[in-house]
């Protein structure tokens, strides 16, 4: 529940705490409870900042509405109508296929200053706060994005991911654990130990508008291409993800990648190289059908780690929902 749109001399600073903490500024868990959890003193500054307890509780700058600013002075007024486990969400709506966007679900690469590495991003190239995923947590390299498809009308769809490769280091391998999709309590795991085939189409711009100009995933590591690592780091030096580990929302914990699939961990990446330019596009081979009127729910599972802090450029990854056909 987002913190509410009211006079800030009644809010409190403890339900603020409570919305980044646990989602719900309204939530009745006990102070006792609470700070079990909580080493220090509830500081506006470390929240506004995403520092200090709430390290592991990023402003999430996906929130369409309001969030704070991340400059001093610090206010409360900056959280009204803060809602932290906001997501991205894509709606199908008109009667024709289509591939539908949102800049909501790009994410610009740059360096993490707080853990000294790539591996988060912003939202917005001309945005000047460092800005973690929501969801994601401090000293990990995997890192998760929620987001949401909602029907207008019943239609026969697919989640596609588009990578912009900028700049020209090697050291930009962007790395794909797994899709997962929640209908009720079932789940639709999409991840290389499990599901196969994927395509990928590599473009200097625009949106492909051929199924046969697609090409399968297969294991390797061809450069400007998206290939298959069966497990441990890339092979640029000093890229991927941490083998093996997952931040699973379900539990709130981080688990083994068994939890996802058998370790050590697959996964999909793009491999990049000092000339790898342009955008490459990955979905499944398979698309899914929901019922008008229903949501699903994903989480994406991805990684952009590197030790070359600057290498990046402006590249992006940017979610895209492709419609395949209305049933």
């Amino acid at each position: 529940m987002a913190v509410p749109d009211t006079n800030f001399n009644s809010v409190s600073l403890y339900g603020i705490a409570k919305e980044l903490k646990v989602d719900d500024y309204n939530s009745t868990i006990p102070q006792s409870t609470f700070f079990q959890f909580q080493a220090d003193d509830i500081s506006l500054g470390d929240m506004c900042t995403s520092a200090g307890d709430f390290t592991d509780a990023p402003i999430n700058h996906r929130q369409l509405f309001s969030h704070p600013d991340g400059f001093s002075p610090h206010s409360m007024s900056e959280f009204r109508l803060y809602d932290h486990d906001n997501v991205v969400t894509f709606n199908t709506s008109t009667n024709v296929t289509y591939y539908s966007f949102t800049n909501y679900a790009k994410t610009y690469i740059s360096q993490d200053l707080a853990q000294g590495r790539v591996s988060r991003g912003f939202t917005d190239p001309s945005n000047t706060v460092w800005n973690p995923d929501p969801l994601a947590k401090a000293n990990r390299k995997w890192r998760i994005l929620k987001f949401k498809v909602n029907a207008g009308q019943s239609v026969l769809y697919r989640p596609v991911i588009v990578f912009y490769a900028d700049g020209t280091d090697y050291r930009r391998d962007f790395c794909i654990n797994s899709l997962r999709r929640t209908v009720g309590s079932s789940t639709v795991h999409y991840h290389p130990e499990v599901h196969t085939p994927l395509k990928y189409h590599s473009t200097s711009s625009g949106t492909p508008t051929s199924e046969s100009s697609w090409s399968n995933v297969t294991t390797g590591s061809t450069a400007n291409q998206w290939n298959r690592e069966t497990g441990g780091s890339t092979p640029s030096a000093n890229t991927g993800p941490d083998d093996g580990l997952v931040w699973n929302s379900f539990t709130s914990s981080y688990e083994d990648s068994a939890q996802y699939a058998a370790d050590p961990c697959d996964y999909w990446y793009f491999e990049a190289s000092n000339s790898a330019t342009g955008y490459s596009w990955w979905k499944p081979s398979a698309t899914v059908p929901i019922g008008g009127g229903n949501t699903d729910e994903w989480e994406f599972i991805y990684s952009a780690w590197s030790d070359a802090e600057s290498s990046w450029g402006n590249s992006y990854f940017e979610i895209k929902v492709q419609v395949t056909a209305i049933i």
